[in-house]
């Protein structure tokens, strides 16, 4: 690949108003390592940060999970990690995961890393238990190991993320349980090298109510929580509920694609798909 910086975080983003803070908290996270910011959304972001050699954004109007997805495409970095529009990145934290990240390659040579990210949420730091998936109800299902780790965001090599397809666009719409699903894959099929960071690395603002704090969470929030009836947990748990969901994962992630998610996100952009239909 033609890297041009060290590390590149992309996400799929609806809250250009935050973009800038994110990218000044780079700055400061990052510290000695170069990076890129890679944003797909349906907003268009400040002119400050067009200007930028290390800013790129593709428009688009699909869920979240094709948003990160079509943005990892665009990724020139050694190393890529999925980022949050609602977050700020603490300072030198990213400098020390991706020291942290090298040293583990070092330590486990031929061995793909994977390096999970911690982050809190509403000014909460979550501790150690936090991070391992059957602390979590929702995941207590046949199909995930009790020793698999909560992960949702990391450091790794792009070309990794593209040997695993990344996202399940087909299937999910967020980064959620999209997420929960390709680190269950990956950590459990693809024989990768895993550990944590030891520090959080991202503070991010949304609370717990569904419209969240910019009152523009809900359509997240019906397709995360597990306890709305159009939720995308109903196919997460239909998949884990069975013993070793993944076998055949290391033939079907090589068709995974941004372009198997909807064009205009339903749970967002109802009035467009709608017309779009008429």
């Amino acid at each position: 690949m033609n890297y041009k910086t060290d590390l590149t975080i992309f996400l799929g983003g609806i809250r250009p108003f935050l973009w800038e803070s994110l990218y000044n908290s780079l700055i400061e996270s990052c510290g000695k390592y170069k990076f890129q910011l890679v944003i797909c959304g349906p907003s268009k972001p400040p002119n400050s940060l067009l200007a930028r050699a290390n800013f790129k954004f593709i428009k688009d109007f699909g869920g979240p999970s094709r948003g990160a997805q079509i943005a990892a495409q665009f990724a020139e970095g050694k190393l890529i990690t999925l980022g949050a529009d609602d977050a700020t990145y603490r300072p030198k934290v990213l400098e020390r995961a991706i020291d942290n990240f090298y040293s583990l390659e070092e330590k486990n040579p031929g061995k793909d890393v994977v390096l999970g990210i911690k982050y809190g949420e509403g000014g909460n730091l979550m501790g150690d238990h936090y991070w391992t998936a059957w602390y979590h109800p929702p995941l207590q299902l046949n199909g995930i190991p009790r020793s698999s780790p909560m992960v949702l965001n990391s450091i790794m090599r792009p070309e990794l993320f593209e040997k695993c397809g990344g996202y399940d666009c087909k299937v999910f719409s967020t980064c959620n349980w999209g997420g929960h699903d390709l680190y269950q894959r990956l950590v459990n099929k693809y024989n990768v090298v895993f550990d944590f960071h030891p520090e959080h690395a991202m503070e991010c603002t949304w609370k717990l109510e569904d419209a969240g704090t910019y009152n523009d969470h809900g359509p997240v929030a019906e397709a995360d929580d597990y306890r709305y009836p159009n939720s995308d947990y109903r196919a997460f748990s239909e998949k884990y509920s069975k013993k070793d969901p993944n076998q055949n994962c290391l033939e079907t992630d090589k068709n995974l694609s941004w372009t198997d998610a909807e064009r205009f996100w339903s749970k967002r952009f109802k009035e467009i798909v709608q017309e779009t239909k008429q």
